[in-house]
């Protein structure tokens, strides 16, 4: 005959199985939940490496990053040359940003290396055509940058601004090396609070006999010098308080 006593130690004995069987089933399943949200994570990255190999891409490597700019570069189509994504949030208003690209006796002050600028044509209100010529760096030598550029706005307000090599648009009887534009492009974001968003990309080829090797670590330098400069001037600048026909800002 089975006492009480057995039954209850019975009934304690499959209880503590069943506990310890539903503790491991929460284990691995609270594991699950933590690989699948690791590995979610980590694959995010790789979906962007992904993408980009699949258009041709390399994926795109982190140089220098503060709390509000950023340099990344990546190799461009197998020439040695690098693209170089410089990004910024910086306080501006849209227009405020235009026209201070545009005033080109006060760009040697922020783009880094530079010695002059000069505007050669203004094809009409939002089209230019300049030249900005460069100190030389050991080893390389004096540089000068012929570009169109052209900008617009969309219907989400960002502003797009073009940037297309110029060179055999003007004259050189002085044979100075050009440094060639193989693609650049700058795309406008507002934000809150009087900001916006900068992001610029880049393929800049030297020209003449330099070690691409010297020349891309000299851009990303460059790069770096030039945001914190617009960081500290473009705020302050006789600008911002000028608005540009055409041009709609963020409502306040």
């Amino acid at each position: 005959m089975i006492s009480a006593y057995h039954i209850y130690f019975m009934k304690s004995k499959r209880l503590k199985r069943l506990i310890l069987l539903s503790g491991f089933r929460l284990f691995l399943c609270l594991l699950f939940i933590g690989l699948a949200s690791t590995s979610s994570q980590a694959d995010q990255g790789s979906i962007q490496a992904d993408r980009a190999h699949l258009i041709g891409e390399s994926p795109w490597q982190r140089w220098k990053t503060s709390d509000s700019l950023s340099v990344y570069y990546r190799d461009y189509k197998e020439t040695g040359l690098i693209e170089i994504k410089a990004q910024a949030r910086l306080q501006s208003s849209l227009s405020g940003f235009l026209l201070f690209l545009q005033d080109y006796p006060l760009i040697p002050n922020w783009l880094e290396n530079a010695k002059s600028a000069d505007l050669i044509e203004q094809t009409n209100d939002t089209e230019n055509l300049f030249v900005t010529s460069f100190y030389g760096i050991w080893p390389v030598s004096e540089r000068e940058m012929v570009i169109r550029s052209r900008y617009w706005q969309n219907s989400d307000l960002s502003v797009e601004l073009q940037v297309e090599d110029a060179a055999h648009e003007v004259p050189n009887p002085d044979h100075v090396i050009r440094i060639k534009i193989e693609k650049a492009h700058w795309i406008l974001t507002p934000l809150a609070q009087g900001k916006i968003k900068i992001k610029y990309i880049i393929v800049a080829d030297p020209m003449g006999k330099v070690p691409l090797w010297i020349a891309n670590k000299v851009a990303l330098r460059s790069m770096w010098n030039t945001l914190n400069a617009l960081e500290t001037q473009l705020a302050l600048s006789v600008w911002q308080h000028m608005p540009i026909p055409g041009i709609i800002e963020p409502a306040r």
